[in-house]
């Protein structure tokens, strides 16, 4: 999904998921909304639910592999998240 050149989705859909917040339905699943926001720093906002982990790090990865084909410097930061992501599952 296309924001801008500055904030980056990397969330992913959970079709699985019936109930949110184990309260309310959702038959058609949901959302975890998450961006990564590129500024002077760069900002990772939000997360997913620990199942969706390795698909976040992916996108991660994605943006990362951008940045760095466009001669942008990337921070430890997204490799550090990426990483970190994959030991969690």
């Amino acid at each position: 999904m296309f924001i801008s050149e500055d904030i980056k989705y990397v969330g992913v859909n959970d079709h699985e998921l019936d109930l949110f917040e184990g309260l309310y339905e959702v038959p058609n699943g949901m959302a975890y909304n998450s961006y990564i926001i590129m500024d002077e720093k760069i900002a990772v906002m939000d997360s997913v639910d620990r199942g969706f982990t390795k698909q976040m790090s992916h996108s991660l990865k994605a943006v990362e592999n951008l940045l760095k084909s466009n001669g942008v410097k990337v921070f430890d930061s997204i490799e550090a998240v990426a990483e970190f992501l994959n030991n969690e599952v």
